[in-house]
């Protein structure tokens, strides 16, 4: 079953990598969730600068900081927690494969999941 907390904290990684990489002047991110043949789909798109395609292989490894290693802080984790936190709920943390300007992350989770984990959370507070 889905964590809410979990997804949430995964959520809140990639808005925040979208809003802190973000060179431009201003500074948009659109979320977007949607079901799709069992799954449910949410995708998190900037109009940053993009993720240059030399390091998209490396971008969910432990450590990997991308081209804005001084500038933007942070150690390098969140991406490689995020998508271990996705597998660890069943789903998964990719990245799109379009090289242009902005970045998009899609996250999926099966349906099933998240209904049962907001059915037994709802029983909870019962």
């Amino acid at each position: 079953m889905a964590d809410p907390d979990r997804l949430q904290q995964v959520v809140i990684n990639i808005l925040t990598n979208a809003i802190k990489h973000n060179t431009s002047a201003n500074p948009m991110v659109r979320v977007e969730g949607r079901l799709s043949g069992g799954e449910y789909v949410i995708e998190i798109t900037d109009n940053g600068p993009g993720i240059p395609n030399h390091l998209r292989p490396f971008i969910f490894e432990k450590f990997q900081r991308g081209a804005a290693q001084s500038s933007t802080g942070g150690i390098g984790l969140g991406l490689a927690i995020s998508k271990e936190i996705m597998k660890r709920l069943g789903g998964r943390l990719v990245l799109d494969e379009d090289d242009g300007p902005g970045t998009r992350f899609q996250i999926t989770l099966n349906a099933k999941a998240i209904k049962s984990a907001s059915q037994s959370q709802a029983h909870s507070i019962s």
